[in-house]
């Protein structure tokens, strides 16, 4: 089985629409963020998602 492509944009959907994160795409959502390859306003986005998060 190959690794999946994840991107910023469909983490933050998904998080934003309630859904539980797999713990890969958490994983990866931090590297990304930690390295810069996750912008800052894509991590703010993604943290106002978890903290809104009903």
């Amino acid at each position: 089985m190959g690794k999946v492509a994840l991107r910023a944009v469909d983490v933050i959907r998904s998080k934003r629409d309630g859904e539980e994160l797999p713990e890969d795409a958490l994983a990866w959502f931090v590297r990304a963020a930690s390295d810069g390859t996750v912008t800052d306003d894509q991590a703010a986005a993604f943290l106002m998602a978890v903290f809104f998060a009903v």
